[in-house]
């Protein structure tokens, strides 16, 4: 279970092969909340409760501030428990300096009865706070804040010779996939589709084929599929012109990529990829609306 705004939810963990997203529903909800939850956006709260533990230094502890707090509060017991003290050092330190029969014919009976009321006083006074700690668990909570793995489509192109306008194109709103759609794919039909890929997250990331999605699905087989990769890139300046910047409409699609990375690149926090991917049709197909969504995997130096 979780809970967002103070209500309690359930939550679902959505995980595509593209890092995990929270789906949160409140409990007097019909529909699940229409804003997925990301993993930079939660906070774990770590509790750790351990039964038993620290006696000894609760009682320490507690045998101290219990003693300062009965004798802040009770100067006239505090006296008594000075010249108890005293009274109990004088009497042992006189009774090591005296013989055992000495010792008793000088008023044993009225010593042994101070003797022990005085210990009885101190001992109450400091430990009656003290017992009540020495059963009870420690509880510690804290919260924890864990790397997690995301990259978006920070921008993307869509390039063909034959009307780049009539490709519609729109990115969802997780900005991980792009979908687009033409109503005339004929055979030899084709597209170049560049995406600039963000590390978001905290971890470093490999990047991955993207997942295609074909609607109707029975054109999926239909097509070739090309992808290049590019990166990684701290700064923008550092990627090339003609990977990027010089790709737009009206240049000459037909040449591009050039000099891919091989194997994908492994991206750190903050740094970008570039990949390039060419769809392909080989027969007549009409309307066609394809879903590429990007996937990474956390990168194992």
């Amino acid at each position: 279970e979780g809970r967002r705004d103070g209500h309690p939810s359930s939550v679902e963990v959505s995980d595509e092969g593209t890092g995990r997203l929270f789906v949160t529903k409140g409990d007097a909800n019909r529909e699940p909340d229409a804003a997925p939850v990301y993993p930079s956006q939660v906070k774990g709260k770590v509790v750790l409760n351990i039964p038993k533990v620290g006696w000894a230094a609760i009682a320490v502890k507690s045998f101290f501030s219990g003693a300062w707090s009965f004798f802040s509060a009770n100067p006239a017991l505090t006296v008594l428990a000075i010249m108890s003290g005293a009274f109990i050092f004088y009497v042992f330190r006189s009774h090591k300096n005296r013989s055992v029969k000495r010792w008793r014919r000088k008023g044993l009976g009225g010593q042994k009865f101070i003797v022990p009321l005085s210990a009885v006083l101190i001992v109450m006074a400091i430990t009656g706070f003290a017992y009540s700690h020495w059963s009870d668990a420690i509880y510690m909570s804290g919260t924890v804040k864990t790397g997690h793995r995301r990259t978006i489509i920070d921008s993307y192109k869509v390039l063909s010779p034959y009307d780049d306008d009539l490709i519609k194109k729109q990115l969802s709103a997780d900005e991980r996939t792009l979908q687009i759609s033409s109503d005339n794919v004929f055979s030899s039909w084709y597209a170049w589709v560049g995406l600039k890929i963000h590390n978001t997250g905290t971890l470093p990331v490999k990047v991955k084929a993207p997942i295609y999605e074909f609607e109707p699905d029975n054109v999926k087989n239909s097509f070739e599929i090309e992808t290049y990769f590019y990166g990684p890139y701290t700064y923008g300046w550092e990627i090339p012109k003609q990977v990027w910047a010089h790709a737009k409409a009206g240049a000459k699609v037909e040449t591009l990529p050039v000099l891919p990375s091989d194997p994908p690149p492994i991206i750190d926090p903050c740094q970008h990829a570039i990949v390039w991917i060419k769809l392909h049709s080989v027969d007549n197909l009409g309307a066609v609306r394809i879903s590429i969504t990007i996937t990474n995997e956390l990168a194992v130096y």
